[in-house]
């Protein structure tokens, strides 16, 4: 986890499942980042909401992207100031 004033960036790699992972190694990578935009777009809420908690900030921006192959994937929240402290 990166942060730095009004930026929380999480990095992360080895993310899918074994499932999405057979799915990638058999050519069907774009169906398994749809897959995670549409998880994405229905948990936004919650990751903000955690986030928000966290760093007593709002979020004003989240922003989230996956790479099957490697498989890593980055989310990023831009808030409504710097992190104190």
């Amino acid at each position: 986890m990166i942060l730095d004033g009004d930026t929380v960036v999480v990095l992360m790699h080895d993310t899918l499942t074994k499932a999405e992972q057979t799915l990638v190694d058999n050519g069907h990578a774009p169906v398994v980042l749809a897959l995670r935009r549409a998880f994405h777009s229905v948990m936004r809420p919650l990751y903000c909401e955690a986030v928000e908690r966290v760093t007593g900030r709002k979020v004003k921006t989240f922003m989230s992207t996956n790479h099957a192959a490697p498989d890593h994937a980055a989310e990023i929240f831009l808030l409504d100031g710097p992190l104190k402290g």
